[in-house]
């Protein structure tokens, strides 16, 4: 499958800014182009939580099962209704999945799959 290497900057605890290459499928790069801007960066983010080996140039993912809660975006200043919506639109584009559904009202969150 052919991937187009994208630089993300992300910005941790303690501003730290980490700056990595990671590998997006080309066919989900396409997805990206008709999203907003807020909706790319969660997308951006859920990539960056995935768990990465390094390549030769690039990280390639090692899992590609995720969980991002709204408790996590709003460390990144995500309002909650722009978080969901964005959830939403990643679902019907078909860039993430529902691998497992949360339970006992947010104690076990819901993980995804990151295309």
């Amino acid at each position: 499958m052919n991937t187009f290497p994208l630089r993300f900057s992300l910005y941790l605890n303690g501003g730290v800014n980490v700056q990595e290459y990671i590998s997006i499928p080309l066919n989900s790069f396409r997805k990206l182009k008709g999203l907003s801007g807020t909706t790319c960066y969660i997308y951006g983010l859920f990539r960056a939580k995935l768990k990465y080996k390094r390549g030769l140039k690039q990280l390639i993912p090692v899992t590609d099962i995720v969980t991002f809660t709204y408790h996590e975006a709003k460390k990144y200043s995500i309002c909650e209704s722009v978080f969901f919506k964005a959830i939403n639109k990643l679902l019907q584009v078909g860039l993430i999945k529902i691998a497992e559904h949360g339970k006992y009202g947010g104690r076990s969150p819901t993980k995804y799959k990151v295309f």
